[in-house]
């Protein structure tokens, strides 16, 4: 019976251990700070092209086209990029892979920016110059934003 007793104890302490583990790994996979820029990447015969960069200038978000054929759906002068679904399908005529990064400053300006992949949809709710936070998983060189959540602002 003492034995019983004790494998009990243990029990719960070994799952009070792991709950805790979790509860501390699950906050480490959030991120936020401000977005500093968003692009739009394709891959064509095994070559990764830069569609398009969505950033700030002079305060006001702004696009820079790198690829000219897309130039009809989006205007330098728009703000923040949305990609639709029908677009997306367009540019998957052209390229084998379509892939959304966001860059966000996390620290002092002298830190740069961390990329993130993203979803389309991601992708599309995040503005550029505007703060943000969320949940990323994966591999901690290029992570990717799983969750978007409410900023403490």
């Amino acid at each position: 019976m003492a034995k019983r007793g004790l494998a009990l104890k243990v029990l719960i302490v070994v799952t009070a251990v792991l709950c805790l583990l979790v509860l501390a790994c699950s906050g480490r996979n959030t991120v936020e700070g401000i977005v500093d820029h968003k692009a739009v990447t394709g891959v064509k015969d095994n070559t990764a092209y830069t569609i398009l960069v969505n950033r700030t200038g002079d305060g006001e978000p702004l696009i820079l086209l790198k690829d000219e054929d897309y130039g009809k759906y989006f205007s330098t002068g728009d703000g923040n990029v949305v990609v639709s679904e029908s677009l997306e399908r367009e540019m998957k005529k052209e390229y084998s892979v379509v892939n959304y990064f966001v860059n966000v400053k996390v620290g002092p300006e002298e830190e740069g920016t961390q990329p993130y992949r993203a979803s389309r949809e991601v992708f599309n709710n995040i503005e550029v110059g505007t703060k943000v936070k969320f949940r990323w998983s994966g591999p901690t060189e290029l992570p990717e934003i799983v969750e978007l959540l409410t900023s403490s602002d």
